[in-house]
């Protein structure tokens, strides 16, 4: 009996090891914006992998606060080059636009993503994206990169950037210079994969633990009378 309750703990032990080794393994998620139809959006949902994200639209006002943008002809722009925002204001394009100032018709655009977990934003793929452009980054709230722009050996401007660990549920990417102006065509994440219930399957191994080890007290009680 001793030796099948040893076996036991041995398989839970191995069964369990594996659940963890499963749970930190990372799955690589890609969303690509490209197939619009050139509509407008309040918000714009999307589903990769189980992971949810949700798009929304911001403008700064003139005290450098961002706004939300929505209405018939305000908001979040699907077409089929990727991902932009309409203010709705003058002659605004349909593309992330920097603003000189935050006055008027001109104003700094942004795009929120939301995701409905923890994710690491692994890379971005921008559209129309030239010399003259540059983007900010936020993580959760906090700056992380300002104006930011690479470029090649030959020196062009890059249009796809790639990054280590920026881990986060929600990215703000805005454009801030006046002459900014892009689409996001893509995003790419990492996050972790659905782990089984580690309580549940405690409780199925505890179960089978009692069992056997009621079982031995029944034997022995039933030897010694």
């Amino acid at each position: 009996m001793k030796k099948n309750i040893y076996v036991l703990l041995t398989l839970s032990y191995l069964f369990l090891a594996n659940i963890s080794i499963s749970y930190a393994t990372p799955i690589a998620t890609n969303y690509d914006f490209r197939n619009g139809n050139s509509t407008l959006y309040n918000s714009i949902n999307f589903a990769e992998n189980s992971v949810g994200l949700t798009v929304t639209a911001f403008m700064k006002n003139d005290l450098n606060e961002w706004l939300r943008v929505q209405g018939g002809i305000a908001g979040v722009f699907h077409g089929s080059t990727g991902l932009g925002t309409q203010l709705g204001l003058g002659n605004d394009s349909n593309m992330l636009d920097g603003a000189s100032n935050n006055l008027g018709n001109d104003r700094d655009e942004g795009l929120l993503f939301s995701f409905t977990d923890e994710v690491s934003l692994t890379h971005i793929d921008f559209a129309n994206f030239s010399s003259r452009d540059d983007f900010n980054l936020e993580v959760d709230g906090v700056n992380t990169l300002v104006k930011h722009r690479e470029t090649n050996s030959s020196g062009f401007t890059e249009d796809e950037y790639y990054f280590p660990d920026y881990i986060g549920t929600s990215f703000m990417i805005w454009s801030e210079t006046s002459t900014s102006s892009f689409y996001i065509q893509d995003i790419s994440i990492s996050h972790d994969s659905n782990p089984i219930p580690i309580p549940a399957t405690f409780l199925l191994v505890s179960s089978g633990f009692m069992l056997l080890l009621g079982s031995a007290r029944r034997r022995k009680s039933l030897s010694q009378g």
